[in-house]
Protein backbone atom coordinates (compact mmCIF):
# COMPACT_ATOMS: atom_id res chain seq x y z
CA UNK A 1 0.00 0.00 0.00
CA UNK A 2 2.81 2.47 0.77
CA UNK A 3 3.96 2.24 -2.84
CA UNK A 4 0.83 4.27 -3.71
CA UNK A 5 2.04 7.27 -1.67
CA UNK A 6 4.20 10.04 -3.15
CA UNK A 7 5.44 13.05 -1.24
CA UNK A 8 4.20 16.09 -3.16
CA UNK A 9 5.53 18.93 -1.04
CA UNK A 10 5.86 20.28 2.47
CA UNK A 11 5.42 23.68 4.00
CA UNK A 12 6.13 25.57 7.17
CA UNK A 13 2.73 26.53 8.52
CA UNK A 14 4.07 28.25 11.64
CA UNK A 15 7.52 29.50 12.64
CA UNK A 16 8.96 31.27 15.68
CA UNK A 17 12.59 32.24 16.19
CA UNK A 18 14.24 33.96 19.13
CA UNK A 19 17.91 34.81 19.49
CA UNK A 20 19.44 35.61 22.87
CA UNK A 21 22.36 37.89 23.64
CA UNK A 22 24.68 35.03 24.52
CA UNK A 23 26.90 34.31 21.54
CA UNK A 24 29.77 31.87 21.77
CA UNK A 25 31.68 29.69 19.32
CA UNK A 26 30.87 26.49 21.20
CA UNK A 27 27.61 24.99 22.30
CA UNK A 28 25.05 22.26 22.04
CA UNK A 29 21.43 21.96 20.99
CA UNK A 30 18.31 19.95 21.72
CA UNK A 31 16.32 18.87 18.67
CA UNK A 32 12.76 17.53 18.89
CA UNK A 33 10.17 16.36 16.39
CA UNK A 34 6.63 15.44 17.40
CA UNK A 35 4.83 12.39 16.07
CA UNK A 36 3.23 13.16 12.67
CA UNK A 37 -0.50 13.77 13.06
CA UNK A 38 -3.02 13.20 10.28
CA UNK A 39 -4.78 16.41 9.26
CA UNK A 40 -7.03 15.92 6.26
CA UNK A 41 -7.93 13.95 3.20
CA UNK A 42 -8.74 15.75 -0.04
CA UNK A 43 -10.82 13.38 -2.10
CA UNK A 44 -9.60 12.57 -5.61
CA UNK A 45 -11.09 14.16 -8.68
CA UNK A 46 -10.73 13.44 -12.37
CA UNK A 47 -7.76 15.89 -12.49
CA UNK A 48 -5.96 15.09 -9.23
CA UNK A 49 -5.21 12.17 -6.93
CA UNK A 50 -6.32 11.87 -3.34
CA UNK A 51 -4.12 14.09 -1.17
CA UNK A 52 -3.47 13.52 2.51
CA UNK A 53 -1.74 15.93 4.86
CA UNK A 54 0.09 15.38 8.11
CA UNK A 55 1.61 17.88 10.52
CA UNK A 56 4.38 17.80 13.07
CA UNK A 57 5.95 20.28 15.46
CA UNK A 58 9.71 20.62 15.45
CA UNK A 59 12.03 22.60 17.64
CA UNK A 60 15.68 23.35 18.23
CA UNK A 61 17.02 25.09 21.31
CA UNK A 62 20.67 26.10 21.07
CA UNK A 63 22.87 26.59 24.12
CA UNK A 64 26.24 28.26 24.54
CA UNK A 65 28.85 26.59 26.67
CA UNK A 66 30.40 28.75 29.33
CA UNK A 67 32.87 27.80 32.00
CA UNK A 68 32.43 29.42 35.37
CA UNK A 69 35.37 28.24 37.42
CA UNK A 70 35.49 24.55 36.68
CA UNK A 71 31.74 24.14 36.22
CA UNK A 72 30.13 24.18 32.81
CA UNK A 73 26.81 25.93 32.40
CA UNK A 74 24.40 26.23 29.51
CA UNK A 75 22.71 29.46 28.50
CA UNK A 76 20.15 29.66 25.73
CA UNK A 77 21.57 31.06 22.52
CA UNK A 78 18.48 30.67 20.32
CA UNK A 79 15.16 28.88 19.95
CA UNK A 80 13.35 27.96 16.78
CA UNK A 81 9.99 26.23 16.69
CA UNK A 82 8.10 25.33 13.53
CA UNK A 83 5.03 23.43 12.48
CA UNK A 84 5.48 21.53 9.23
CA UNK A 85 2.76 20.08 7.02
CA UNK A 86 3.52 17.25 4.58
CA UNK A 87 1.31 16.58 1.55
CA UNK A 88 1.16 13.14 -0.07
CA UNK A 89 -0.53 12.22 -3.33
CA UNK A 90 -2.16 8.80 -3.21
CA UNK A 91 -2.68 6.67 -6.30
CA UNK A 92 -6.12 5.05 -6.60
CA UNK A 93 -6.71 2.54 -3.82
CA UNK A 94 -8.04 -0.98 -4.32
CA UNK A 95 -10.68 -0.47 -1.64
CA UNK A 96 -11.08 3.25 -0.86
CA UNK A 97 -14.06 2.62 1.45
CA UNK A 98 -11.77 0.83 3.93
CA UNK A 99 -9.15 3.60 3.94
CA UNK A 100 -8.56 4.94 7.47
CA UNK A 101 -5.91 7.68 7.63
CA UNK A 102 -5.49 7.47 11.42
CA UNK A 103 -4.95 3.70 11.28
CA UNK A 104 -2.56 4.04 8.34
CA UNK A 105 -0.47 6.67 10.17
CA UNK A 106 -0.32 4.53 13.29
CA UNK A 107 0.57 1.32 11.44
CA UNK A 108 3.18 2.92 9.16
CA UNK A 109 4.44 5.62 11.49
CA UNK A 110 8.06 4.94 10.52
CA UNK A 111 7.27 5.75 6.87
CA UNK A 112 5.80 9.20 7.61
CA UNK A 113 8.39 9.94 10.33
CA UNK A 114 11.22 9.46 7.80
CA UNK A 115 9.72 12.06 5.47
CA UNK A 116 9.06 14.38 8.41
CA UNK A 117 12.70 14.12 9.55
CA UNK A 118 14.01 15.07 6.13
CA UNK A 119 11.58 18.00 5.86
CA UNK A 120 12.42 19.17 9.40
CA UNK A 121 16.15 19.23 8.67
CA UNK A 122 15.59 21.23 5.50
CA UNK A 123 13.20 23.73 7.11
CA UNK A 124 15.27 24.40 10.23
CA UNK A 125 18.61 24.67 8.40
CA UNK A 126 17.11 26.96 5.76
CA UNK A 127 15.64 29.18 8.48
CA UNK A 128 18.95 29.33 10.36
CA UNK A 129 20.87 30.13 7.17
CA UNK A 130 20.26 33.86 7.70
CA UNK A 131 21.36 33.93 11.34
CA UNK A 132 24.60 33.68 13.31
CA UNK A 133 23.82 29.95 13.68
CA UNK A 134 23.96 29.12 9.97
CA UNK A 135 26.72 26.54 10.43
CA UNK A 136 24.56 24.18 12.49
CA UNK A 137 24.01 20.91 10.65
CA UNK A 138 21.19 18.75 11.95
CA UNK A 139 21.17 14.97 11.52
CA UNK A 140 19.30 13.71 8.47
CA UNK A 141 17.12 11.42 10.52
CA UNK A 142 15.75 12.05 13.98
CA UNK A 143 13.69 9.71 16.13
CA UNK A 144 10.38 11.55 16.53
CA UNK A 145 8.83 12.67 19.79
CA UNK A 146 12.00 12.68 21.80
Amino acid sequence: MLSKFRLLTYEISESNYKEYDTLNQQGTYDYTISKPEPLAIDEPSSESPMIISLKSKIGVIGYTKTEEGKEESKEKAFEIFQEITLYFGVEPLDDPEDFDLNDLCETHEWFFSNFMSIAAKSCIETSLKHTDFRSIALPLWRQPYS
